[in-house]
């Protein structure tokens, strides 16, 4: 499959879920809502508008106050609770590019199903990675730009930095879906069976992430235009907000989905549901090679009862022959 009939699968696939997906948002928020509330209780009813209390209360948490602690474990509980959220998104979204009826808004709190319990080591395993490896990059950007300033080595270290992490996104972003699939028992087997899957597929994926980062660009350039014309950038944050969540982080999703599948040699609807997304230049010659076929057949039919007249002429022809000939013979002995 080339890359773009693939992301005309994947847009394929967001038409038919988006409202799921979307609600499936709305849930989250909720859930963080009512996570906020709870906390909020314990430490302040406005702990969502006062940045300064939340990062004094912090720093009072290294000193062991009591309300440092609480908040402290708020935000590791908020940390983890986006984090199963976002391996819970990843499994609905395999899950729909299966063609699933069966997936629904709530599928977003899956992580926190019993039966993800034994898979939720490995999802915090892999972010803490993740994590520790983007933290490395960014103190090293830090500490050049500290006793070096931005100059060539600075931005000589960004671009390889940058490298760097496509480099290990080709290699380990299906990661997420190997968990999912319960491909080996610890993260280290579903790291190498990432490796695997992406293999023959690097180059695809990476065309794939050049792609939606340049959409992601061009978007951003508008919305900052946007913001000059207004002379206020809250609307064109929250269109870009709304464009990048419900639509262009769902679509990119589907396409890492169906490049998981294609790896792990699932084509059970790939291609059901390549077929059902043929442009409409493709159903006009689809159309047009039909019609062809039936104007052969009809010349054929018609050509056909021609041929079956003949003989049908000739014979009463052969039939009156022997009529006309047997009286003659009877007659002569008569005479």
């Amino acid at each position: 499959m080339k890359n773009k009939d693939m992301r005309r699968v994947a847009r394929k696939f967001w038409r038919e879920n988006w409202f799921t997906i979307f609600l499936s948002y709305i849930a989250g928020l909720l859930g963080f809502v009512l996570l906020t509330m709870l906390f909020s209780s314990l430490l302040n009813p406005f702990i969502l508008f006062t940045g300064d209390f939340s990062l004094g209360e912090l720093r009072r948490g290294i000193g062991l106050s009591f309300t440092g602690i609480l908040f402290a474990l708020y935000v590791f509980v908020c940390i983890f609770y986006f984090i199963v959220l976002g391996f819970s998104f990843r499994k609905m979204l395999l899950e729909m590019s299966r063609g699933e009826k069966k997936v629904n808004a709530a599928m977003i709190f899956y992580g926190f199903h019993p039966n993800s319990f034994p898979l939720l080591g490995r999802m915090l395993g892999f972010s803490i990675l993740a994590f520790l490896f983007s933290t490395v990059i960014s103190l090293g950007q830090e500490v050049i730009d500290y006793f070096l300033g931005e100059g060539l080595i600075y931005w000589s270290y960004y671009g390889v930095s940058f490298a760097v992490l496509i480099f290990f996104s080709l290699f380990f972003d299906m990661t997420f879906f190997t968990v999912w699939d319960g491909e080996g028992n610890s993260l280290w087997q579903n790291m190498k069976k990432s490796v695997a899957v992406m293999k023959g597929q690097k180059f695809s994926y990476f065309r794939q992430i050049l792609y939606f980062s340049l959409v992601t660009s061009v978007a951003g350039f508008i919305a900052v235009m946007w913001s000059f014309i207004l002379k206020s950038p809250a609307l064109p944050i929250f269109v870009l907000f709304l464009y990048l969540s419900i639509y262009l982080l769902p679509y990119m999703g589907f396409v890492q989905a169906l490049i998981y599948r294609k790896g792990a040699g699932d084509f059970s609807t790939i291609s059901s549901a390549r077929r059902e997304a043929n442009s409409p230049e493709q159903a006009r010659d689809s159309e047009t090679a039909s019609i062809e076929q039936l104007t052969t057949v009809e010349a054929s039919s018609i050509e056909q009862p021609t041929t079956v007249e003949t003989p049908s002429t000739e014979e009463p022809a052969t039939v009156e022959t022997p009529s006309t000939e047997q009286p003659a013979t009877e007659e002569v002995p008569s005479t």
